[in-house]
């Protein structure tokens, strides 16, 4: 079958790194063609299989170029040169883009991380999906599983967690953010931050209209500020932060936004039988606290069998 990058590849991405190095090995970074490519590769002559062979590199992306002037790429000899050194970061990210440039597999990829998905899996994604036939859909799910087997796909994802960590940007004064708690987003309306305040290795945000410290973590910045002007006019008096808010760890957060305001609550996540009936008993006296400031009447009572 013929190959190109639309086409499954008729060698796997680890002969064809043998294939490319035979190449590299002989030419290094000069420039070659088709018939040279073969020979080096161990065929006699251009033909049918030695043609399909050196598309399969081309469609991984490990030879760059046309006609007369092919070159091994920077992504093959990465992969050759950085074969048996301690730190594989750049290799792997190699191999993955070389996977990922045939388009057949690079589909796969997105569809099977995992190298525990069996190739029957595979197959049969690719007799529905595809409209091959069992015997070349097995074949080709037999080709992606080698390539598959040479990338590192857990350690690929946590450089990508650790860049995305990296890159994260420090909420500032003057920064319009969302709280996003637990997955809910706790305003209605992004707000300001108009002070923020470290605390026991954590930051806290404090937001326009409300005296909730915001664990840093929990915010997503909408809209930059204005850097000079924001925290020239930010409101950067201290703010005692409560008990119950520095423990991060070990609380749930709830927010309810009405027209006045927010109700904030939060409570540890894990509570003894004789401490929830506290806890209880103690909403119960806010709720009392609370109707008694509230203009109208028939205000409803708030009792211990409601909660329960």
């Amino acid at each position: 079958m013929a190959t190109s990058k639309g086409k499954s590849p008729v060698i796997s991405l680890p002969k064809a790194i043998e294939q490319v190095k035979k190449i590299y090995n002989s030419e290094g970074k000069n420039s070659f063609d088709d018939s040279v490519a073969v020979k080096l590769m161990g065929y006699s002559s251009l033909s049918g299989a030695s043609r399909s062979a050196l598309a399969a590199i081309k469609s991984y992306g490990l030879i760059d170029g046309r006609g007369s002037n092919l070159v091994v790429s920077d992504t093959a000899v990465t992969i050759i040169a950085d074969e048996n050194i301690l730190d594989q970061t750049d290799r792997q990210k190699a191999l993955e883009f070389a996977l990922k440039s045939n388009i057949v597999f690079g589909e796969l990829y997105d569809k099977f991380k995992d190298d525990k998905v069996s190739s029957l899996n595979i197959s049969s994604y690719l007799q529905k999906n595809k409209g091959l036939r069992t015997a070349a859909a097995d074949q080709v799910a037999s080709r992606y599983k080698e390539s598959l087997s040479i990338i590192d796909v857990t350690k690929l994802e946590d450089e990508e967690v650790e860049t995305a960590d990296a890159k994260r940007e420090d909420v500032r004064i003057g920064d319009t953010i969302q709280w996003n708690s637990q997955g809910v987003d706790q305003f209605s309306t992004p707000r300001k931050v108009r002070a923020t305040e470290e605390r026991e290795g954590h930051t806290w945000l404090f937001v326009e209209g409300s005296e909730t410290g915001i664990p840093e973590d929990e915010a997503e910045i909408i809209e930059k500020g204005d850097t000079t002007t924001d925290q020239a006019k930010g409101d950067l008096r201290r703010m005692a932060i409560p008990e119950s808010q520095q423990n991060l760890g070990n609380l749930k957060t709830d927010t309810f936004t009405l027209d006045e305001g927010d109700v904030s609550i939060k409570w540890p996540k894990e509570m003894t039988e004789a401490s929830f009936e506290d806890f209880t008993d103690w909403l119960i006296l806010i709720h009392r606290k609370i109707s008694r400031e509230i203009e109208g009447k028939n205000i409803p009572r708030l009792s211990r069998r409601e909660l329960k």
